[in-house]
């Protein structure tokens, strides 16, 4: 009797099973992904933990940038700091950015595009929180309730 593994075969022998074993077990440590919180303790998420945390992030980083939008069109002086903060939220986002619009254009983002996901998804989610306080100061013209998403 053989051993399948994907599309290959391999014979019933001990070193056979040996070698299945090990690729079950690879393929389980890819179920989950090891990030860094925004806390900055190291988590372990299982994969699907961790799409929903990189979804949770990208709508609020979308949401904060539509507060900043709805904030420039009633007030053309957008103190220095929510500037300094929007670019510092662009630069710790763009990984997250990147990926969400190769999967909106059916490509696959690539390993290393996903990679540097896993190292960024926390700034970025530190980065738009820190946005979304600098809004919350400022709540005539805040168009959206970001602080309930803190």
């Amino acid at each position: 009797m053989d051993i399948r593994v994907g599309r290959f075969a391999l014979p019933d022998t001990g070193s056979g099973r040996l070698l299945a074993a090990a690729g079950l077990a690879l393929m389980g440590a890819c179920s989950t992904i090891a990030t860094t919180s925004p806390q900055g303790e190291r988590t372990v998420r299982t994969r699907a933990e961790f799409e929903r945390y990189v979804e949770q992030v990208f709508r609020y980083q979308n949401l904060v940038g539509n507060d900043l939008i709805a904030r420039a069109g009633f007030d053309e002086k957008v103190p220095p700091a929510l500037v300094e903060a929007e670019e510092h939220m662009v630069r710790s986002c763009q990984a997250l950015n990147a990926v969400v619009i190769a999967r909106a254009e059916d490509r696959d983002p690539g390993l290393a595009l996903k990679r540097d996901l896993t190292r960024t998804i926390a700034a970025c989610d530190q980065a738009a929180h820190a946005v979304g306080r600098l809004l919350q100061t400022d709540r005539p013209t805040a168009s959206v309730d970001t602080a309930s998403h803190l």
